[in-house]
């Protein structure tokens, strides 16, 4: 049965800050008899990201169906001086078999965006917005968003104050402190950390991967990407950057971080402070795992690569990105695999009184050596793979075990 189109419904959300959302008025709804495609146009109060669903009967037919969308949704859409238009093909990729539906329309400000964004690494300026991990087109595993797409979640921080560091009992490490820490605005992060197609894709280098080569590792180039330092991603205090004495986001002008910004037009895409790292590693949890789960074996292998399960053939190595369980937001490999390297100086955390939140710490102001984070490597044992962990190294260092996973602020610059 070809679908038909009855009714519509408009609606908007509110933004953050309360301030007013651009408007959109559905202005026609057509199928075509042949293809059965569905074209939608409508118009727009002010630049706006906008989304849609399809019901029937009440009902979404579902967020599988929508992988065939196209046009001006899913978008931060600026085109307010004439008709916007998207298309969709129902029953492709999903179940939904045709019928009558309402078209429904959402608008969102920037200051609050939806809860994934997927940035394409190949056009320059393509960004996409989705609601919901349903929503994703081909699903969050698919291998596009480990290539040629960097997918990232949106963290709900702003305001949020939450225990940063470990007790004794977790641990004892006199370097993990356990303090509050409050943070001031909601960011974007990867769900994968970046991997070494990705980083082909995005800088057109080719990182090294130690002892593998493709030959005996043919899904190398889904492991995270490793051997990169600090410095070749934001640039060294003789570039004149030093985080946090510098801006939040200056880089210098030859990094691969401003690479990467010029790809994707989003200027403060960057690597996370220690303090978002951890909070975005959690996802809300208090303990050593972000699941809540003991330090056991068998629990720990289940959230991460370390030394007790990453050898193959004997070796110790790193594995293709999402293969382990994500945590509560639906960030893979947060802990194990690789090192992740965040902006701070290493050094005692900086506050005044444990029991009162630090509002957004920047870290030391100077050090030898920059934080890394991650629970530890594929080399590393099981205390190492805990949220509170912390490392550091030189700066300058490119070994196997540094890699990162990319941050971005919210509002996003497209």
């Amino acid at each position: 049965m070809k679908p038909s189109c009855i009714l519509f419904f408009v609606a908007f959300a509110a933004a953050a800050s309360h301030a007013t959302v651009p408007t959109a008025t559905i202005t026609g709804v057509s199928t075509d008899a042949a293809t059965h495609v569905v074209t939608v146009t409508y118009t727009l109060s002010g630049p706006a990201i906008v989304t849609t669903d399809f019901l029937t009967n009440g009902v979404s037919v579902g967020a599988a169906n929508f992988s065939t969308l196209y046009g001006d949704v899913n978008r931060y859409v600026t085109n307010v001086t004439s008709s916007c238009s998207f298309k969709w093909l129902p029953g492709v990729h999903g179940d939904w078999q045709g019928g009558n539906f309402d078209v429904r329309l959402k608008t969102w400000s920037m200051n609050c965006p939806p809860d994934y964004m997927a940035v394409d690494l190949v056009a320059t300026n393509q960004i996409w917005f989705y609601v919901s991990e349903g929503a994703i087109p081909l699903g969050v595993q698919h291998v596009l968003y480990k290539s040629t797409r960097l997918l990232m979640r949106k963290i709900p921080a702003a305001g949020v104050t939450y225990r940063m560091g470990a007790p004794s009992t977790e641990i004892v490490n006199a370097n993990e402190p356990v303090h509050l820490v409050k943070l001031t605005n909601d960011f974007y992060i990867g769900v994968f950390p970046v991997t070494q197609r990705q980083w082909k894709t995005m800088t057109e280098q080719n990182a090294v991967i130690g002892h593998r080569d493709e030959s005996t590792h043919p899904q190398h180039w889904l492991y995270p990407v490793n051997n990169v330092s600090y410095n070749a991603l934001r640039g060294s205090v003789a570039d004149g950057i030093d985080w946090p004495t510098t801006a939040r986001f200056a880089v210098a002008v030859n990094s691969h971080i401003q690479t990467i910004r010029s790809l994707t037009g989003i200027s403060t895409m960057d690597l996370p402070t220690e303090a978002e790292w951890e909070y975005a590693c959690r996802a809300g949890a208090s303990g050593a795992h972000f699941d809540g789960s003991s330090m056991s074996l068998a629990d720990t292998d289940e959230i991460g690569w370390y030394a007790n399960n990453s050898a193959v053939g004997g070796t110790k190595q790193p594995h293709p990105v999402g293969l382990k369980k994500p945590n509560g937001w639906g960030l893979f490999d947060v802990l194990g695999n690789m090192h992740e390297w965040c902006m701070d100086w290493s050094g005692d955390y900086v506050f005044e009184d444990a029991a009162v939140a630090t509002v957004a710490p920047k870290g030391a102001f100077s050090g030898t050596s920059r934080v890394k984070r991650g629970g530890g490597t594929y080399e590393h044992g099981i205390h190492h793979l805990r949220c509170a962990k912390r490392d550091a190294g030189m700066p300058d260092s490119s070994t196997e075990y540094n890699g990162f996973r990319l941050y971005c602020s919210i509002p996003v610059n497209p």
